[in-house]
This record gives structure tokens, sequence and C-alpha cells, in this order.
């Protein structure tokens, strides 16, 4: 990521996601996790590859060109632990690309 907060377009593109339950919240253990990518705010979605990572996930991410693009990533995040929970998190336009 550059000081604007923009990934290289056509590239592949790696980070980090890390799971937690609320602040005094029971901490069942999790028992997965699944994303996905948008690059036209979330009309369509891609599904990332993810690898566990010490307490959390690794996303491998290839960016397409980015005239293929709007010039953002967008972000969907599912997870849920061995009691049931659930959380399903979408951040539109979370990075930008150039």
């Amino acid at each position: 990521m550059d000081l604007l907060g923009r990934a290289k377009a056509g590239r592949k593109f790696g980070f980090g996601l890390t799971l937690r339950h609320q602040e005094g919240a029971d901490t069942a253990k999790f028992t997965g996790a699944k994303a996905w990518v948008s690059y036209d705010d979330g009309t369509t979605w891609k599904r990332v590859e993810l690898t566990r990572s010490g307490t959390g996930y690794r996303a491998a991410v290839g960016h397409p060109p980015l005239g293929a693009t709007n010039g953002f990533v967008s972000l969907r995040v599912q997870a849920a632990d061995a009691d049931g929970n659930r959380i399903d998190q979408t951040v539109i336009r979370a990075y930008g690309l150039k």
C-alpha cells in the first residue's frame, strides 16, 4: 500500500485478517472464515483464498488491471465460532488501486 491507501493493480496482493470476539463476550473457538473481493462496489464478488496464519488468516488477492476495475477494492468477510455466532462484514471501497 502507498501512503494514500492504494495497492498496485494487475498484481498479487496479500493481507492479514484477524478474528476476535467483542470485548466482554464469551470466546468460543473460531471454526472458519471466508472472504470475497469486488472491483465494482459490490455488484459482483470473487472468492478470496484464505490460509491459516498464526491467530488469523492470510488473504491472497490477484488484482486485475486498473482499467478492469472502478479503481477500488471492496471486501466481504464471514466468520463463525463453535457457539454458532456469525459475522458478515462488508466494506465498500476498502482500499484503492493505482
